[in-house]
């Protein structure tokens, strides 16, 4: 007699999630104005469960209520590589994105809550033409940096600037060095360099920034001042010559030329540049004028 065959029971797998006194003692440090502490117990439980949904909502919050708008968007970000398949976790970071001014990232959001939404059977999906408009604006020199070549580039310069804006120097060097013909992505590998105290790496990450984009004035004029604490005074004045020279194709540009000549105490050099401006990069600057107060 054939023997039956036992029908395979289901396992149920049980999420590991922290307790819920370990949620309320976050909540009771943050109503006790005692941040830093709630950070750190957030961000040693995230460690533990990092597919607990709720604990990401927790710490978002967190982080906005102290306006660390960056940090909370990275949270947000982490949210989606740990649950993918969570809605919410893709448009929480729709939202930050969107706020941090990070449109690549925002559209990248869309593309994957829209995806999922047909898949789960949602009620909700973002309107389409708003992604359109999203990506048009990245697309274009309209957010103040030049044109990235594809919106590939620009979602992996939107990530590499989002870890970088949230102190994650280490992480965001890879992003940044993956896309190295882009110059903003070199000026903030650059930047990450300097963060974690790698002075004499970030001036030559400047130098081949601004070998590679003769028009990157963000570059020299940062190099200029590493080349200043770092003790490199002569050195930061040959390469101030060259800058008092040229001739910015964007505010930003203008700011960081004025900027770094205004830094050497080269006032009149500075003047004299500001002068030289055409009028529609006057009309967009911001910085300047703070930097002309102390040279007229």
């Amino acid at each position: 007699m054939a023997s039956k065959k036992r029908k395979k029971s289901k396992t149920k797998v049980i999420q590991a999630k922290p307790s819920p006194q370990q949620l309320k003692a976050i909540e009771r440090l943050m109503n006790k104005e005692e941040p830093e502490q709630a950070i750190a117990r957030f961000e040693s439980l995230l460690k533990q469960y990092p597919k607990f949904s709720v604990l990401y909502r927790q710490g978002i919050d967190i982080y906005e209520d102290v306006q660390l708008t960056a940090k909370a968007a990275w949270t947000a970000l982490r949210w989606t590589q740990n649950t993918p398949n969570s809605l919410k976790a893709w448009e929480t970071l729709f939202e930050l994105s969107v706020e941090n001014g990070q449109l690549a990232l925002a559209s990248h959001a869309i593309d994957k809550y829209n995806d999922l939404a047909e898949k789960q059977h949602a009620d909700y999906v973002i309107d389409t033409a708003l992604q359109q408009d999203l990506q048009k604006t990245v697309m274009s020199d309209a957010l103040g940096n030049p044109k990235p070549n594809s919106m590939d580039d620009a979602l992996v310069f939107d990530i590499g600037k989002l870890l970088l804006d949230a102190q994650q120097w280490t992480e965001c060097l890879g992003y940044f060095d993956s896309i190295n013909k882009y110059p903003p992505a070199n000026n903030n590998y650059a930047v990450a360099l300097f963060q974690m105290g790698k002075i004499e790496d970030a001036v030559k990450a400047y130098q081949t920034a601004f070998e590679q984009d003769s028009d990157n004035l963000f570059a020299i004029a940062s190099c200029i001042r590493l080349l200043v604490w770092n003790g490199q005074l002569e050195q930061a004045h040959q390469m101030a010559d060259k800058l008092k020279t040229m001739r910015p194709t964007r505010p930003f540009y203008a700011d960081s030329q004025l900027a770094a000549l205004a830094f050497l105490g080269r006032y009149e050099e500075a003047f004299n540049c500001y002068q030289a401006l055409e009028d529609d990069v006057i009309d967009d600057m911001e910085e300047s004028f703070y930097h002309l107060a102390g040279v007229i």
